[in-house]
């Protein structure tokens, strides 16, 4: 039996993951970037944890954060924790910068970066 202090303790959490390896079908909630925010012309060697990234995202689609905030904070309660998971196609860009700028702006702890480091090393 868990102390009572960590009975009614809940731990929210965020992870991104690219459609291309399959989504993190573990997940209470998955939100897929693809049709939220189109593809953009990101140098492959940036991820979503560049400060280039997460910068060019707010500016051209700063609403589409306080609408996902917005979404996450009704689905929140005390008894309950809940993982989210977002994804893109690679799961290198929107959905890293995503889960990282509304894991901060909603005091999660750091999420869970799945295919953050698939498709550096060339096959063969």
């Amino acid at each position: 039996m868990l102390p009572i202090a960590f009975a009614y303790t809940t731990l929210n959490t965020f992870s991104s993951f690219g459609y291309k390896y399959g989504p993190i079908i573990t997940s209470d909630v998955i939100i897929d970037l693809r049709r939220i925010i189109p593809i953009s012309d990101f140098e492959f060697w940036l991820t979503g944890q560049d400060v280039e990234v997460k910068s060019r995202l707010l500016s051209e689609y700063g609403h589409i954060f306080g609408s996902l905030q917005d979404f996450i904070e009704d689905m929140l309660v005390e008894d309950r924790a809940l993982t989210f998971a977002f994804g893109c196609t690679s799961g290198r860009h929107r959905s890293v910068a995503v889960a990282e700028i509304l894991a901060e702006r909603l005091e999660f702890d750091p999420p869970y970066h799945r295919d953050l480091l698939k498709g550096l090393v060339p096959h063969g």
